[in-house]
Order: structure tokens, then C-alpha cells, then sequence
């Protein structure tokens, strides 16, 4: 990382805490405290960067909210464990769920592989064709 890039990541980081987007105590991210000046707060980087930080900060504000429920899910889970003993496979099998989600990557999340399948050329076209052929009819 080039040195400019790295003082203009500590001058938005340092906006963000000032404007509480970001908690500095808890490095949680606060986007309802995005208000439309916002602009004028991050006004060290150009509009199409800050549209991109705000996507940045809503999918991350997502994760937290995703990670600590998965937190409290194998709390839960374990809790269980120890109060019915840990041969339980009921138990075994929610924990092991509980993990892969954790390491689930955001793009095959809530994709099922056998039900989503893009379609292809053929389709496509003749999805093309249905489409102007109804727009024919409206007119």
C-alpha cells in the first residue's frame, strides 16, 4: 500500500469515528448515524468512493449482526450440549451447521446449488424474444 493511501484511510477512519458511524470503543459500525451530510464529513475522498464506503459499511454492519447471532446460536447450542450431554447428535449436527456458516463466504450464501442455475444462451434468447413479443402486444 502506497503511503498516500494509507493517510487517506486514517483521515476517513478518523471521520467516521468523529461523525459515529464507526464506535471506537467497540469497532461497531453505526449507519443510521449516515445522514446527508455525509458528503460534507468525508469530503477528503470523491463521491464515487464515498457511495462505495457506504456499501462497504452497510454489508459490514450486516456481518456483525450475522457473526454475533451465530455467537449466540452455538452459546445456545453448547449450553445444550452440557446439560444433555454431548452424545446428543441433534446437538452435534446444529453445532456443526453453526461452524460452516461461520465460514460460509458471502457469495454462496443463500444459494442453493441445485436450484439456482443461471440460464443460458438458448433461454436467454428466447426469454428476449417472449419479452418484445409482450411488448408488442401492449402497444
Amino acid at each position: 500500500m502506497r503511503l498516500e493511501h494509507a493517510s487517506q484511510s486514517l483521515k476517513v477512519y478518523k471521520d467516521l469515528k468523529k461523525s459515529g458511524v464507526i464506535d471506537p470503543t467497540t469497532l461497531t459500525i453505526h449507519t443510521e448515524r449516515i445522514t446527508k451530510h455525509f458528503a460534507n464529513q468525508l469530503a477528503t475522498i470523491s463521491v464515487h468512493a464515498q457511495r462505495k464506503l457506504i456499501g462497504l459499511l452497510f454489508f459490514w454492519e450486516e456481518e456483525l449482526v450475522r457473526w454475533r447471532l451465530l455467537v449466540e446460536e452455538e452459546g445456545e447450542i453448547r449450553k445444550a450440549m452440557e446439560y444433555n450431554g454431548e452424545e446428543h447428535e441433534e446437538l452435534r449436527v446444529a453445532l456443526k451447521t453453526v461452524e460452516t456458516k461461520r465460514r460460509m463466504m458471502p457469495s454462496l450464501r443463500g444459494v442453493d446449488p441445485n436450484k439456482a442455475v443461471l440460464p443460458g444462451y438458448e433461454e436467454r434468447g428466447t426469454m428476449m424474444v417472449a419479452e418484445s413479443d409482450m411488448a408488442r402486444t401492449r402497444v
